[in-house]
């Protein structure tokens, strides 16, 4: 379950956050201890969604999914 943004963060979902310079909300996900580009997209939902197909892709039934509001 989400709890909210954590301090100094700018989304409450993981694997997203906000890209000032292009003004998109951008997914990524790290593997092996290195961040792998998702996607940059208008929502910040849309980008949560990336993540967690990505992230069912990858983990399995070991996954920790963002719990979508909206």
């Amino acid at each position: 379950m989400n709890k909210g943004k954590a301090p100094g963060k700018s989304s409450i979902y993981k694997g997203v956050h906000w890209n000032a310079e292009r003004n998109k909300w951008k997914a990524e996900i790290k593997i092996n201890q290195v961040n792998k580009y998702i996607g940059r997209f208008d929502d910040e939902i849309e980008a949560a969604e990336a993540y967690n197909i990505v992230a069912e892709k990858l983990f399995g039934e070991f996954v920790c999914l963002n719990t979508l509001e909206g």
